[in-house]
């Protein structure tokens, strides 16, 4: 009996940024859905004319089977120690807060399961 998994290959997808928000190059920026429901969502986010930003702004929305029944957090990389925070919403909606710091850009990556 072989204890080998079969795993089917994943198509990696670039995260669809909006409102005036862009990927940080050079930086992994996508997703993927695998066999089992399970979304990996990774991403660098900045305002694309490289200007810094504050407050709540949703960055990108996600199409349908990527999305999540309800919302998620995810967790955040920052150079700035604050209560920075990103979620994803059952509307695709991929939401990021500074808590009222000016930030270039930030980072993230959660894997969660999708209907």
């Amino acid at each position: 009996m072989s204890t080998k998994v079969n795993v089917a290959p994943v198509q990696e997808i670039n995260v669809p940024f909006i409102n005036g928000f862009a990927a940080v190059s050079n930086h992994k920026n996508s997703y993927y859905k695998n066999q089992f429901g399970e979304v990996a969502l990774i991403f660098s986010v900045k305002r694309a004319d490289n200007s810094t930003f504050s407050g709540i702004h949703v960055v990108a929305n996600i199409p349908v089977v990527f999305r999540p029944n309800i919302a998620t957090n995810i967790p955040m990389a920052s150079a700035f120690p604050n209560n920075s925070y990103a979620l994803i919403d059952s509307s695709g909606n991929l939401t990021v807060s500074t808590s009222g710091i000016q930030m270039p850009s930030m980072a993230g990556a959660i894997i969660y399961r999708a209907p």
